[in-house]
């Protein structure tokens, strides 16, 4: 069994790695994953010696749940939530466009003859498309995106009222 040695500052920069590995692995779910459960366990691990790194004002134990969580004060004070905000906005904004570009050459050019051209003349397409839409949404944002109506009848998604019920 190999032993590591961290200063009490690395073990705070790898406590960050793990808080923003276990966001990406866990954020959007419910209940942890079965794929994930080894994640966990070893950041309980981790998380169970921040006393003794000198960051036990940044991890609590919680009773109830036997579990380990970093404490407000953590998430206010470390950097994480920066990187992960800028992290998801970028995301954002990068498959907004790339699904856009798609779904625009799609209609453009039809599936089969994408297929057909080239990586780089695919690229090169499907890039002149990105290109548009990544200079509307860094000088309007969202602001002049619209869900139109699709065919003749169909209202816009603005304008569909809620379920019942």
């Amino acid at each position: 069994m190999g032993q590591i040695e961290f200063s009490n500052e690395e073990y705070r920069l790898l406590l960050d790695m793990v808080y923003i590995a276990d966001w990406v692995m866990n954020a959007h779910e419910v209940e942890q994953q079965e794929e994930t459960k080894p994640y966990g366990k070893l950041e309980q691990k981790l998380l169970s010696l921040a006393k003794d790194f000198g960051s036990g004002e940044y991890i609590a134990w919680d009773e109830q749940l036997q579990e380990y969580f970093p404490t407000r004060g953590y998430e206010e004070e470390r950097p994480v939530m920066g990187f992960i905000d800028k992290f998801e906005d970028d995301s954002f904004w990068e498959e907004l466009v790339a699904r856009l570009a798609d779904r625009d050459a799609n209609r453009k050019y039809g599936q089969k003859k994408l297929t057909k051209m080239s990586f780089e003349e695919r690229s090169k397409k499907i890039g002149e498309i990105e290109e548009k839409y990544s200079v509307e949404f860094e000088r309007n944002g969202l602001d002049r995106l619209q869900i139109a109506p699709m065919g003749g009848n169909e209202p816009a998604v603005s304008e569909l009222k809620e379920p019942e019920g």
